[in-house]
């Protein structure tokens, strides 16, 4: 955790934590979940506007 952890732990590591401070780690978690939120939203969004797409140009 912070500056104490190896180079190579640091390069290989998913997520590394630059402060000591673990409190901030709910915080964290709170601000990953609502990015995935909004990630599956633009998809579906995404999705619906080619299903509607691709049904229109079926039907003409």
């Amino acid at each position: 955790m912070g500056h104490a952890g190896t180079d190579v732990a640091i390069e290989t590591a998913d997520v590394v934590l630059l402060s000591d401070e673990l409190l901030k780690l709910p915080h964290l978690i709170g601000i990953s979940r609502k990015a995935l939120r909004i990630i599956r939203q633009n998809l579906i969004f995404a999705v619906g506007v080619l299903v509607l797409a691709v049904s229109l140009t079926i039907l003409t």
